[in-house]
């Protein structure tokens, strides 16, 4: 009896310290029996998806990821996949309890959340520094290209202003004016190009509600229609550290092209807010909207769904210049319905 004693004792000290064992790595691990029900569950992975011993195995997979348990037999893998916002690598073997000779099996979870937040952070590095020599080199281009152009885009846009005063045909100066507005329309995708490449000066204290007020004010001042343009703005008074001018222009680009994409009669809605350490700026429409295919490519250089205007770098400029302020640019947007362009930056505490 004293020996059976001992025997059992000495099995329940090897068990817990087997479980101390499995209790500290670093790894989620399960061990179900061959009717599918959980027998142990270690201290990680109950920390992650709570407490599962004595349920059924199946239930797990199906609550968390929507499948079942993978194949013990074959040692299915499955790799990256997501469960409640974490990525993990899924292993299992097979074994038998060296007693009953009942097969058991076990699965561990290896969580790659920060590694795989790792790799996507060094890629997003990687991209940027190409992103900054491409920059550099598009820069000493655009500026001689600004050089070389500018210069006669003047003296053309001079000569049709001239010839406007002197003519006294209004189908002559209708041509005329023509000129000159392709003119200004060739000058100011130059001046956007100059602004795509050029640096961040010294950031400075920005008011938030009172650049927005400015800017809401300066486009109704230019945009003269029955489209209802509302404002909603946060009274906590939010700061950000910025170029005024710069922040000003993605504004002025969101609502400029806020109001093109609505017809007349619909409305456009500006807000400011303060989510955790951000200020978001949102411009909110019920326009046209943009096609789920297009919103991938709406940032990037000279795409543009204008049909008769757009230089194609509003969006480009917008989002740099926010990325160079330490923020992002979101957007929602549904086809018929309107968009949602959010300006997140840091805030000033």
């Amino acid at each position: 009896m004293r020996e059976m004693q001992r025997a059992k004792k000495s099995l329940e000290a090897y068990i817990d310290y087997l479980t101390h064992i499995a209790d500290s790595l670093p790894v989620g691990i399960i061990v179900f029996d061959a009717k599918k029900i959980i027998a142990f569950q270690n201290r990680v992975h109950r920390s992650w998806f709570g407490d599962w011993t004595g349920k059924s195995c199946e239930e797990f997979f199906k609550v968390m990821m929507n499948r079942g348990p993978p194949d013990v037999a074959s040692k299915e893998k499955i790799r990256r996949v997501t469960i409640k916002d974490m990525i993990f690598d899924i292993e299992t073997a097979e074994f038998k309890m060296p007693d009953t000779e009942e097969s058991m099996a076990l699965v561990t979870f290896s969580d790659l959340t920060s590694l795989e937040g790792a790799r996507i952070r060094l890629s997003e590095m990687e991209e940027k520094i190409a992103r900054t020599d491409k920059l550099a080199t598009l820069g000493q281009l655009v500026a001689g290209v600004a050089h070389e152009v500018n210069t006669p885009l003047t003296n053309i846009a001079l000569t049709a202003e001239l010839l406007e005063r002197r003519i006294s045909s209004e189908e002559e100066k209708k041509r005329l004016r023509v000129i000159r507005d392709q003119v200004d329309a060739a000058a100011k995708t130059v001046h956007d190009l100059l602004l795509y490449v050029r640096g961040v000066s010294d950031f400075e204290v920005v008011e938030v509600n009172p650049l927005v007020e400015e800017t809401i004010w300066f486009i109704s001042q230019k945009r003269l229609s029955s489209i209802s343009l509302k404002k909603s703005l946060t009274p906590s008074e939010p700061r950000v550290h910025g170029i005024r001018n710069q922040l000003q222009q993605v504004l002025v680009n969101l609502l400029s092209n806020a109001y093109d994409a609505t017809e007349e009669g619909g409305e456009i809605i500006v807000t400011t807010d303060i989510a955790d350490d951000d200020v978001v700026i949102s411009v909110k429409d019920t326009g046209k909207g943009i096609a789920p295919e297009d919103l991938k490519k709406i940032f990037q250089p000279f795409f543009t769904t204008k049909k008769e205007s757009g230089t194609g770098l509003g969006l480009t400029i917008a989002k740099d210049i926010v990325e160079r302020h330490g923020g992002r640019i979101e957007v929602e947007s549904q086809p018929g319905k309107g968009s949602t362009f959010r300006v997140i930056l840091p805030r000033i505490k």
